[in-house]
């Protein structure tokens, strides 16, 4: 398994910083950092960045700004998802929020 499969695998693992995917965690900045600027009318580009960030996003998953993570695609929302403020999430392993249950 190389890096991204291993950090996708929902096992533990110890990551060493020498195998970090640094174009992945680049493309989260950016992809973070352009959420994190958009105005509170612009629903529609937050959804669509969050779309393009988050490994699944439910259509019901709000993220009130700064938002930032690792990667991204490890981050999974299901159902109504709503994160408040100056929220961090550190995905170096899947994260699923699933308040359903």
């Amino acid at each position: 398994m190389n890096t991204l499969d291993i950090m996708k695998h929902p096992a533990a693992y110890v990551s060493g910083y020498e195998n970090t995917p640094t174009e992945e965690q680049n493309r989260a900045k950016q992809l973070c950092w352009e959420y994190n600027r958009t105005a509170p009318n612009e629903q529609e580009k937050r959804r669509s960045i969050l779309q393009t960030l988050l490994g699944t996003c439910s259509p019901m998953t709000g993220i009130e700004p700064d938002f930032h993570c690792d990667y991204g695609f490890n981050i999974h929302t299901h159902g109504l998802a709503v994160i408040n403020y100056n929220c961090v999430i550190l995905d170096t392993s899947p994260v699923n929020i699933d308040v359903s249950r």
